[in-house]
């Protein structure tokens, strides 16, 4: 649970982070962009901000002490997260000498000792918010000794260990997050190596040549059979997204055990065009209408409706636009399924 003290955390976290903690690159850098456009200084995020500064330390203390399926707690780090790219942006009524989101020191005590030599690498590049651009700016001696990293984790089954290593185990989540992001970035780098435009090539030389070495030079024969990184990708058959999200809100409506974690999931879904934003609309209406739904359930939900029905403009009703973009009214729950009903009679 969120502690008395950082409860007011809540509301801001889910209003502002459900539409950047989900969807690719370019749509959270597009989000932090309409969210720079729309700090004022009298906003609820300004207003906000002030208050996060002065909790920073006691805020990432609480957050490294809770498991990563606490409530709030991707939303709180969301939120962090975003109010450092708005710093960095120089979006004055936000911005401050240093970051929100401030590291605690790693404790690798509870680290099994196979996994040590990842350590170094993982405090050299823990905390990245834009992974690609971090790649970017690594040397090319840089990008082959990562390579080399990610072979040798492979190589010795290292990759499972690390997916034991879990939370309760770890005893501090700041930690198992480096780890983690480590293991990402280096996924991250083989994944840039399958890009079209070839932007880099892993060439044992160094050299930026036209044809450079493939990934598979660096790993044992034997570990490309068991590296999923190196099976080949067929997108054949894969089903469609909004299908899914459609099932997913029929086991939310059904009232089983499994309802809550499938309104989990639906709280952090999005469209990628106009067509799938209404069917996705549609759904997640019918999902907001249920009667035994939490608010702190609910609410990631409407705002991802509401941002849909904005962006997308599926709705001409000058009275349903005006009460979806009432950002600053009081979360109503009666109200919010009340007006659900009407947005799905004229969907």
């Amino acid at each position: 649970m969120v502690p008395e003290a950082l409860s007011y955390l809540k509301s801001p976290a889910i209003r502002y982070t459900v539409r950047i903690m989900s969807g690719c690159r370019d749509e959270i850098d597009r989000q932090i962009e309409v969210y720079a456009a729309t700090v004022t200084g009298d906003d609820p995020l300004s207003r906000v901000s002030d208050r996060v500064w002065s909790d920073r330390y006691r805020i990432v203390q609480w957050l490294d002490t809770i498991d990563d399926d606490a409530p709030f707690k991707m939303e709180v780090y969301g939120l962090l997260q975003l109010l450092d790219q708005l710093s960095q942006r120089d979006v004055t009524p936000v911005a401050r000498p240093g970051k929100y989101m401030v590291e605690v020191p790693l404790d690798w005590s509870r680290l099994p000792e196979k996994l040590h030599y990842l350590t170094e690498d993982a405090e050299r590049h823990r905390g990245h918010w834009d992974v690609e651009a971090a790649i970017g700016k690594l040397s090319q001696s840089e990008k082959q000794e990562l390579l080399a990293l990610r072979a040798s984790i492979y190589a010795a089954g290292h990759d499972r260990l690390i997916r034991k290593w879990d939370l309760p185990q770890s005893g501090s989540n700041a930690a198992t997050a480096a780890i983690w992001g480590l293991v990402h970035m280096l996924d991250c780098l083989f994944d840039a190596l399958e890009d079209e435009e070839g932007s880099w090539d892993a060439d044992a030389d160094g050299d930026d040549d036209e044809e450079g070495d493939d990934y598979q030079d660096f790993v044992e024969p034997e570990q490309r059979q068991i590296d999923p990184w190196l099976q080949p990708y067929d997108p054949a058959g894969l089903p469609d997204p909004i299908d899914e999200i459609e099932a997913l809100a029929d086991l939310a409506c059904a009232g089983t055990k499994r309802s809550a974690d499938a309104l989990l999931v639906l709280g952090n879904c999005c469209a990628d065009d106009a067509a799938e934003a209404r069917r996705l609309v549609r759904c997640l209406l019918r999902v907001v209408g249920m009667e035994s739904a939490a608010r702190e359930q609910i609410e990631p939900i409407w705002w991802i409706i509401c941002d849909l029905v904005s962006e997308y403009e599926l709705i001409k009703d000058a009275g349903l636009s005006a009460a979806l973009e009432d950002e600053n009214a009081e979360f109503d729950l009666d109200a919010m399924r009340r007006t659900a009903r009407q947005l799905l009679a004229v969907m």
